[in-house]
């Protein structure tokens, strides 16, 4: 598969990305299975609901990634893309949230509570 990192899916200026410049990749999800998808692709569907949305009436819409994969899935692509080794340090919830969610987010009260979630 041929990942591409775009700018948004890059960490946010001001926040955790040393140890990604360190060839880690540090979160706190353990072993769980994601399939995130990326807010330009939901922005599509998004256009053709508010623009026709009687057809789109009760309907409902996958929002996921077509590929289910862990922490060190994600860690290989992006070492794809950058071209040098990404390894998946997991760290529990606390650790990662003192330094990122509450330090590096506390002037984005709203996206540090939903990242903390």
């Amino acid at each position: 598969m041929g990942a591409e990192i775009h700018d948004a899916d890059r960490p946010a200026s001001g926040t955790r990305s040393e140890p990604l410049s360190r060839g880690e990749l540090r979160l706190p999800f353990g072993d769980h299975r994601l399939a995130p998808i990326a807010g330009y692709d939901v922005a599509e569907p998004c256009v053709k609901i508010l623009t026709d949305p009687a057809p789109h009436i009760s309907e409902p819409y996958d929002l996921n990634s077509p590929e289910l994969k862990d922490m060190h899935g994600f860690a290989e692509d992006y070492a794809a893309v950058l071209g040098r080794p990404v390894t998946y340090v997991p760290e529990d919830v606390e650790t990662w949230n003192e330094p990122y969610a509450d330090t590096a987010l506390a002037t984005l009260p709203h996206t540090a509570e939903h990242l903390k979630t």
